[in-house]
């Protein structure tokens, strides 16, 4: 993707997703002893999935329970409960919904996963939703069912579960704090922090993380889509490392591009509204002069 912007700006491709044919259920990936009845579902062909382990948290109004089974494969379901009236309308699971989402993992090492804002189903509730039966704020417990179709993007398989139930779950509400902004790094070996750090947040223009500090600038350029994970960078690509050596001057040249890099994102909670990571590279101007970047840090909030 070409990224066509000036400083701070990003830009990246909107990736739309087509309307797919809805395959027939990947079942031998769920074949799942188990020990425990809090959490289960089944399967289009009549595969009963059971959980050995079930964790919920409700942190920034955003319910989210994971449950595992014994082979390493797990069901994550995550929504966002209307307040006051958590248990009086379904929750939809639509295609590129971010709020209410459901998630099937065939294993803890599965390179892919499942997802039902992957699945295009016509912006119906027909396909996939979590109704909640019971939201005891008080015993901090949780009931409810759901049934889903699921897609994994890279193979372009599906995967439904027809019929599920969670009964019980204890969910913890008690919400971490959001950490300050950060940016700090070595440029040519030598330590540099930022004294002032701006963190925007766009849906279409994506992350900038941006620290200044004696006259010199350092962006972080994020997509708004970025995933936990190693990521290169490049002049025009969605992960960038921008330096502006002298900000006082207008001269373009003094601005540096990371096109030999990588960031490392570590951390991004859309709840809580901030994402970590690490980056290094070299950054190269119009003259090709370079400044080595190592050790670097950052935290966005936004």
């Amino acid at each position: 993707m070409r990224n066509l912007r000036i400083f701070l700006q990003v830009f990246f491709l909107i990736v739309v997703f087509f309307s797919c044919k809805k395959k027939e259920s990947n079942d031998e990936e769920i074949i799942t002893p188990t020990t425990s009845n809090a959490f289960k579902a089944t399967s289009s062909s009549g595969q009963t999935w059971l959980s050995s382990s079930v964790s919920a948290t409700y942190q920034y109004g955003v319910l989210v329970i994971n449950a595992k089974a014994s082979n390493g494969s797990s069901i994550l379901l995550r929504l966002k409960p209307f307040e006051d009236y958590e248990t009086t309308v379904p929750y939809c699971l639509q295609f590129q919904a971010q709020d209410n989402v459901a998630i099937y993992k065939a294993s803890d090492t599965a390179s892919s996963s499942y997802s039902t804002n992957a699945y295009y189903n016509n912006y119906s509730c027909d396909d996939s939703q979590i109704n909640l039966t019971t939201f005891d704020k008080t015993t901090k417990s949780v009931s409810g069912t759901f049934y889903f179709t699921a897609l994994n993007t890279l193979s372009y398989d599906s995967i439904s579960f027809n019929s599920g139930s969670f009964t019980n779950i204890v969910y913890s509400d008690e919400t971490p704090p959001t950490p300050d902004n950060l940016l700090i790094t070595k440029i040519d070996n030598v330590t540099w922090s930022a004294a002032t750090v701006m963190t925007t947040y766009s849906s279409w223009m994506g992350i900038s993380i941006a620290g200044t500090n004696s006259n010199k600038t350092v962006g972080i350029y994020l997509p708004s889509d970025a995933t936990a994970g190693t990521h290169s960078t490049s002049q025009w690509g969605d992960y960038r490392i921008v330096y502006n050596s002298n900000i006082g001057d207008n001269d373009p040249n003094l601005i540096y591009n990371a096109n030999s890099g990588e960031i490392i994102i570590t951390e991004f909670n859309k709840d809580a509204k901030y994402i970590k990571g690490t980056f290094a590279g070299i950054v190269t101007n119009g003259y090709n002069n370079t400044f080595a970047f190592t050790n670097g840090e950052f935290v966005g909030t936004y």
